[in-house]
């Protein structure tokens, strides 16, 4: 799916190709950012199994953007990550 996305954006942004100019119309630029409900329905899962509830869901088209907050270490065992801070301190010279 990505590879036919990248030709057809490839196409509309060729001056010499038939298609340039032809954009995605916000349904098409919708339906190829839709998860399956297959990854919809493990996603859930998971956050379910994890005892993590979406802080809010915010409409995206006809798509749903899910926002959620845990603490640190609960986001390393889930993704079993580390995460680190890194910060500089800014001096003039």
């Amino acid at each position: 799916m990505t590879q036919l996305v990248e030709k057809q954006l490839d196409d509309i942004s060729n001056l010499n190709h038939t298609d340039y100019g032809k954009y995605f119309s916000k349904e098409e630029v919708e339906a190829f950012v839709r998860p399956e409900s297959n990854v919809t329905t493990a996603l859930d899962a998971r956050l379910t199994e994890h005892n993590i509830k979406p802080k809010t869901t915010t409409p995206v088209g006809n798509l749903n953007r899910l926002t959620v907050e845990i603490p640190v270490h609960r986001a390393e065992k889930l993704l079993n990550a580390s995460f680190d801070s890194v910060s500089f301190k800014s001096q003039l010279i």
